[in-house]
C-alpha cells in the first residue's frame, strides 16, 4: 500500500528499537535485574511496557517490583553512559530533512523520563523534538493509546496529519488503537501500512518520495 507521506505534518517516533538499537540492552538489565528470582523471561513479549508493569506482570508485589525497576533502570543507564547505546541508520538523516521540510517531530516511548533525557543528551537531540512523552508519566503501557493520545491532545495534532513510527507488534497495537498512519521500521508486521526492515529504509522511502514530487 502506498502512503502519501508528505501530506503528514507530524511525525511521532517510539525510541527503543525504532531510533536506537537498545532492545538487547533492555534486554540485559532485565536479567540482572531479575538474577536469582527463579523467574523466566523473555523481552520480545515486553517491548514498549512500562518497566515496572514489566514486573507486576511476572508477579511481583508492587514494592518488590518498583525495587526492580530501580535496578533495572540503573544498570541499563550504565549503557547510555558507556556509549553502548547507537542510533540506527537514517535516523539524523531524515531528522535533518523533516526539520527542513517544516514538520514536527515528537517523541512517544514507554522508557522512563530519566533514561529518554539521557539518551536525548548523549545523541545531540535537545532541539529536534516539539514535545516527548514518557511511559513513567502515563497510567497505562501500550499497546492502550493513552500516552500517544495524551501526546496528540496536548500538542492539538489532528490524527490525519500525524504518522507515527514504531517496531513493536504492541506499538503497532497503539497506533492502531490510537487511530493514526503507523508505519513500522526493524521488522515486519502484515496488518501495518507499510514495513520497512531497516530504519535506512524509512529515510529513503521518504526522501524518494520528495524527489518524485519534486521537493527534494
Amino acid at each position: 500500500m502506498s502512503l502519501n507521506i508528505l501530506d503528514k505534518k507530524y511525525f511521532i517516533f517510539d525510541l527503543d528499537g525504532t531510533l536506537i538499537d537498545s532492545n538487547s540492552l533492555h534486554e540485559k538489565a532485565f536479567l540482572v535485574a531479575l538474577e536469582g528470582t527463579g523467574k523466566e523471561f523473555d523481552y520480545r513479549n515486553f517491548h514498549g511496557v512500562k518497566t515496572l508493569d514489566v514486573f507486576t506482570s511476572l508477579g511481583f508485589s508492587l514494592d518488590v517490583a518498583k525495587n526492580l525497576t530501580k535496578k533495572k533502570q540503573e544498570e541499563y543507564r550504565k549503557y547510555i553512559l558507556s556509549g553502548d547505546v547507537t542510533v540506527f541508520k537514517g535516523v539524523d538523516q531524515i531528522f535533518r530533512r523533516l526539520i527542513f521540510d517544516g514538520k514536527k517531530i515528537f517523541l512517544c516511548t514507554g522508557a522512563s523520563r530519566k533514561s529518554v533525557n539521557q539518551i536525548i543528551d548523549s545523541m545531540g537531540w535537545k532541539s529536534i523534538f516539539t514535545d516527548t512523552i514518557c511511559g513513567d508519566e502515563v497510567e497505562f503501557s501500550k499497546p492502550d493509546p493513552l500516552i500517544l493520545n495524551e501526546l496528540i491532545e496536548r500538542n492539538g495534532l489532528l490524527r490525519d496529519n500525524i504518522l507515527y513510527v514504531e517496531d513493536s507488534d504492541k506499538g503497532l497495537e497503539t497506533g492502531i488503537n490510537g487511530n493514526v498512519d503507523t508505519v513500522i521500521v526493524n521488522n515486519y508486521f502484515e496488518n501495518a501500512i507499510i514495513s520497512f526492515s531497516e530504519f535506512l529504509d524509512f529515510y529513503e522511502y521518504y526522501f524518494e518520495f520528495s524527489k518524485i514530487k519534486g521537493v527534494a
